[in-house]
């Protein structure tokens, strides 16, 4: 587990700039947080493969959040 310390680190990187593009700050977070894991060795292994597992996770929530929104959206109901 992060501890609380971490994860405020965390939710002070998560500021979106105005002259970053989404994909880059979208890079620069998952950076930050692959390194806020390896901070610690035990659980370094695991913990990066959580990471990567909600990480997958989210942006196919969001995926398929976007491909229902372009179907309710269609002409070709």
């Amino acid at each position: 587990m992060i501890s609380l310390t971490k994860w405020q680190d965390v939710f002070s990187i998560i500021t979106f700039k105005k002259s970053e593009s989404i994909k880059k700050a979208k890079e620069r977070i998952e950076q930050h947080l692959y390194s806020v894991v390896e901070c610690r060795p035990k659980e370094n292994y695991l913990n990066k493969i959580e990471l990567q597992n909600k990480i997958k996770q989210t942006k196919h929530k969001r995926i398929l959040k976007y491909q229902q929104k372009l179907i309710s959206n269609s002409y070709f109901k």
